[in-house]
């Protein structure tokens, strides 16, 4: 298809870039600054070759796209820019699966982002943590790694 472009061709030399990807994660960064939108959306694509590249809505944005996305819809997104990753949490350099045992090695590179397969053993009472003179609530839960 003329005109789509591939994430791993994506670079900042590329004018008017178009993808078609499906969201396969999405999550927002709140806002503490008393504001009801988030900070931000930050998103991982998956092209249909399998590549895979984080993706964020800046602040300014936020206002026009966080009713539009959503995890698991495939979308054709025109018109953004590309940067690099310098932040501490990369979220698209390896496989997400890895084992328990390769998580827990010496030397693992933790820098990276991935999903821990395990089973839901147990749920908590709600609490709440005081910091800063702002509330808080969370409740613990307790996973158990499956290790078949």
């Amino acid at each position: 298809m003329a005109g789509i472009h591939k994430i791993v061709d994506i670079n900042p030399t590329i004018n008017n870039l178009c993808v078609c990807i499906r969201v396969i994660r999405l999550w927002t960064l709140p806002s503490y600054e008393n504001s009801p939108l988030p900070y931000s959306i930050e998103m991982v694509w998956l092209d249909d070759d399998g590549e895979k590249i984080h993706a964020s809505v800046k602040r300014a944005f936020v206002s026009r796209f966080v009713n539009l996305l959503e995890e698991g819809i495939s979308y054709q997104i025109r018109y953004f820019g590309v940067g690099l990753n310098n932040g501490y949490f990369k979220t698209t350099h390896h496989e997400y699966f890895v084992s328990f045992d390769t998580l827990n090695a010496p030397g693992y590179d933790c820098t990276y982002l991935v999903d821990v397969v395990g089973y839901f053993a147990g749920i908590g009472n709600e609490r709440t943590l005081e910091k800063d003179g702002k509330s808080t609530k969370y409740i613990v839960i307790e996973l158990k790694i499956y290790d078949g």
